[in-house]
């Protein structure tokens, strides 16, 4: 029998990848317990698409889809249905969030081997290690937030494009992944033709880049994936009438969001100075978004960031006054693109998210740096491997505590967030609302977790809905033969009907109902 030997290396590569699934699968259905409202939104509509073809507003497949009134991006939602077909249709909390987590499984794995590539094994390796163990990469890849599937999608595609820059028929990998991250988030579509741009003169500058049948498929596919979204903004500029064709829809917002992008330099400035406040104090976002003391990287990977920026962006100029180009320009185009998106959107933790991956790189750069510092300085065989060791030691004692806290005290914040109890509540009212009441729910459970959990199929929403002044948000619904109010007038209370109601209002409805908990949630049960 032939001998199976594995290196050093490949050894560590695969630990750091079975710790990632392991941070980012353990409990994905139990820990957040319950659905923040957006991906709410994203799994109803995954289960629309799949049973019906349309999404909340009766749109066939639209590019983007219309919840909310100003919209949500629609590939999490794509890359949901393949799951719920597999899995008999149900939209389960995992299924949910089954593709942000394997997403963020392989983003470690491929950020490890394009900084291996780039830079060497250790610094390679590094890279893993710290993506593996980020707080802000472990929280985002344990929900299905849309929005969060872009940075994963643009390192995929990095990720080809560095393959293709030794074997050119990659490059249409590439421009298939940059194509599909445009519907991860809108926001990257001002970052997306910048990043490329300066790939593209790298690639020339250094002579793997040419006109070639690869290079113009690749512009092809991109063009081609790019282009029902350049439709996209040109109906919701008041250009050209909404497209319906029998596959597809590109629709028309009832809200546009293209107001949220900065136009002035004074926005610009608070822009950037909201970045640099986040990245100082790490207290700008949701809760879900940084559990502190631990922030997004840890306080030693903040250090090495600081390190990891100052050196690699020292030895890239050095480079260019030597007429030298290194691989330090291809991370430096990752940080334009993100910086970019840093200067025209508000900064909200999951809007700059592009961001946190290339500041991983600079952070494992940093260690680089610093080992090779030891390695050059002093004269002692083993001084970087016990570095190295102390290193993952500090790392690890950190790890340990996030997690400690995030499984324990965080978790009851974590689950209020998320509405624990609503599930359970509503799944209650259809068993025992046998008469087929009228069923009055808190505004505060917000009505895609209505839709949701009710399985309230498209096409009956839409039968009965009526509207509030917004024309977005439902006031009433039927699903089931069963009425649903969205919203409580706690000095109109129906004493007929069934209530789902947050705790902080049940004291109106102790005297004529029987209350059962849900967590924070109850169900009113009208006495006999």
């Amino acid at each position: 029998m032939k001998k199976i030997s594995i290196s050093r290396e490949k050894l560590l590569a695969c630990i750091i990848i079975l710790l990632a699934a392991v941070l980012r699968l353990h409990a994905l259905g139990s820990l957040p317990n319950g659905l923040q409202q957006d991906e709410a939104f994203s799994l109803w509509n995954a289960w629309s698409l799949l049973n019906e073809g349309t999404d909340s507003t009766g749109k066939i497949w639209p590019v983007y889809l219309a919840t909310w009134g100003d919209g949500q991006s629609a590939l999490y939602s794509w890359l949901i249905i393949p799951l719920l077909a597999l899995t008999g249709g149900e939209p389960t909390f995992v299924v949910g969030r089954i593709p942000q987590a394997v997403v963020g499984i392989i983003t470690v794995w491929l950020a490890m081997k394009v900084c291996a590539k780039l830079f060497g094994e250790r610094m390679g390796l590094w890279t893993g290690f710290l993506l593996a163990i980020c707080p802000w990469h472990i929280m985002m890849c344990r929900w299905g937030l849309d929005a969060n599937i872009a940075p994963g999608m643009l390192i995929i595609a990095f990720y080809f494009f560095v393959q293709g820059l030794e074997d050119e028929k990659k490059f249409l990998l590439s421009a298939l992944f940059y194509g599909l991250s445009l519907y991860g988030y809108a926001v990257i579509w001002i970052a997306v033709p910048f990043m490329l741009l300066f790939q593209i003169i790298y690639g020339i500058a250094k002579k793997k880049v040419r006109v070639s049948r690869y290079t113009m498929g690749s512009v092809l596919i991109l063009f081609l994936l790019a282009l029902p979204l350049m439709l996209f903004v040109i109906v919701n500029a008041g250009l050209i009438e909404e497209i319906r064709l029998p596959f597809l829809t590109i629709p028309r917002m009832v809200g546009y969001r293209s107001s949220e992008l900065a136009i002035s330099l004074a926005q610009i400035r608070d822009n950037l100075y909201s970045v640099y406040h986040l990245l100082r104090f790490q207290k700008q976002g949701n809760p879900y978004d940084i559990l502190l003391p631990y922030g997004m990287f840890y306080d030693i990977g903040r250090i090495f960031i600081l390190v990891g920026v100052f050196c690699l962006l020292g030895k890239a100029v050095y480079g260019l006054k030597k007429r030298e180009i290194g691989h330090e320009w291809l991370i430096i185009t990752q940080l334009i693109g993100a910086g970019i998106v840093c200067m025209f959107v508000n900064t909200r933790v999951h809007q700059t998210n592009i961001l946190y991956i290339p500041l991983v790189m600079f952070q494992a750069y940093g260690v680089e740096c610093l080992l090779k510092l030891v390695a050059d300085k002093i004269a002692w065989e083993k001084a970087v491997a016990v570095l190295s060791g102390i290193l993952v030691t500090v790392y690890s004692l950190n790890l340990i505590a996030f997690q400690k806290d995030y499984y324990t005290d965080y978790s009851e914040t974590l689950n209020a967030y998320f509405a624990e109890g609503v599930k359970e509540s509503l799944e209650y009212v259809m068993e025992v609302n046998e008469e087929e009441k009228d069923v009055i729910i808190d505004r505060g459970a917000q009505w895609p977790r209505m839709l949701l959990f009710t399985k309230t199929r498209a096409k009956d929403y839409l039968a009965d809905v009526v509207y509030k002044e917004n024309g977005v948000e439902p006031y009433r619904f039927v699903s089931k033969g069963v009425t649903y109010f969205n919203g409580i007038d706690v000095e109109n209370i129906d004493k007929s009907a069934y209530y789902v109601l947050y705790y902080n209002i049940k004291e109106y409805f102790e005297q004529d109902f029987e209350l059962i908990a849900f967590a924070d949630w109850y169900v009113a049960v009208p006495k006999e």
